[in-house]
């Protein structure tokens, strides 16, 4: 019997070393990959295109907005990312995606206190997962709260990985019926959810062809030889990135000033002498209409 006993604990042991010598493989991969990203982004990304970097990240003054707006708006913002629309029918496709989001937060919520409280009954790895999602989450929601520098898309990185805690919860054993009934109830709506979405967002672009009226002109500017302009940003960067960058667009803030918005754009647009052929801006109707009067649009040709 002392014989049996001490090789189950050998194998018990053995197979704790491996899991450990597995975790800490992956945390080690993890650092490297981690290591990697911060220098393409800090040495080559942020050197050829202008955004945040981790040096432009500062602390806001919590008194406007004040503490509790800006945890309500960091709130409304996770709602966003998972799909949440306002001002749609309440018995509609819409509607009905937003009571779907309202329950996979309160999911998510009950799925991580499920698996803390019965952690013994989740392997390390499952564990480690969980956790690395639950303070992932909340490290961003500390940094984005007490800085100035959040949009809701921001928190898409973050979020997609809930996806984890959701599988280890359904993953688990159930053991009584409750847990099965439970268990069962959680991956229909999850589930109907992701189907939800998913139509949703099919038939949003089969209905909004967002782009449209930007291809035509598109294919103007390819086919007159322009590949060089300039316009505000919501026209600059999409037109830029339609493209494939074939035709190349700075930012400005308003055809009335042309002072340069370089944000999300190649850094090289904005230096002197980098585009010497004929050149262009290009402009929304509403944009021409408010800026009738600016010298730019006065002095130039209406070619399209």
């Amino acid at each position: 019997m002392k014989e049996m006993y001490d090789r189950k604990e050998v194998k018990l042991l053995t197979n704790m070393g491996g899991v450990k010598s597995k975790l800490s493989i992956s945390a080690l991969l993890l650092l490297i990959s981690n290591g990697m990203g911060y220098i393409l982004n800090q040495k080559y990304f942020s050197i050829k295109y202008s955004f945040y970097s981790y040096e432009d990240i500062t602390f806001g003054n919590l008194d406007n907005p004040n503490l509790f707006a800006r945890i309500g708006d960091k709130i409304t913002g996770t709602f966003h990312v998972l799909g949440y629309s306002y001002g749609v029918p309440v018995f509609s496709l819409e509607g009905i995606k937003n009571v779907l989001i309202v329950l996979v937060v309160i999911i998510f919520i009950y799925c991580c206190c499920n698996i803390i409280k019965n952690c013994k009954d989740y392997s390390s790895i499952q564990l480690n997962a969980v956790i690395f999602v639950i303070s992932s989450i909340l490290f961003n929601l500390f940094i984005f709260i007490l800085t100035d520098n959040f949009v809701a898309r921001y928190f898409v990185p973050v979020i997609i990985w809930i996806i984890i805690v959701f599988a280890a919860y359904l993953n688990r054993k159930a053991e009584l019926l409750w847990e099965k009934i439970v268990k069962l109830g959680i991956g229909v709506v999850l589930a109907f959810y992701m189907f939800i979405a998913c139509m949703h967002t099919v038939q949003w672009v089969e209905t909004i062809k967002a782009n449209d009226h930007r291809m035509e002109a598109i294919a103007f500017l390819k086919g007159n030889n322009y590949s060089f302009g300039y316009s505000t940003y919501w026209n600059g960067n999409i037109v830029t990135a339609l493209t494939n960058e074939e035709v190349e667009l700075a930012n400005i803030l308003s055809p009335e000033t042309m002072d340069y918005y370089m944000w999300n754009t190649n850094k090289e647009y904005y230096v002197e002498g980098y585009h010497s052929r004929k050149c262009f801006i290009i402009l929304t109707s509403d944009e021409v209409e408010q800026y009738a009067e600016c010298p730019v649009i006065l002095g130039g040709n209406i070619v399209y």
